[in-house]
């Protein structure tokens, strides 16, 4: 339950971001967290079908672990592949 709530916490602060036009420095918040938080947080993301988070994971993905990187990479094909 918290996971969820976190995960959606961080998906509604990327939304406020992109709707804002607020650059984003550092994903490095992201690094270290728990890594189910970060599958499910990614599922969201994935799950909305919607490439305006592309330039956010393609910033996050070189900083992370090899396996998170792995994660982000599969969304990124993923919301290409809606952008079409």
């Amino acid at each position: 339950m918290e996971r969820e709530l976190r995960a959606n916490e961080f998906l509604r602060e990327w939304d406020e971001w992109i709707d804002n036009g607020v650059p984003v420095a550092n994903m490095g918040y992201l690094k270290d967290r728990n890594r189910g938080l970060i599958t499910l947080f990614l599922d969201k993301v994935k799950q909305s079908h919607d490439p305006k988070y592309l330039p956010l994971l393609l910033k996050w993905e070189p900083i992370d672990y090899k396996k998170v990187r792995a994660m982000i990479r599969q969304v990124i094909g993923h919301l290409e592949s809606c952008k079409r």
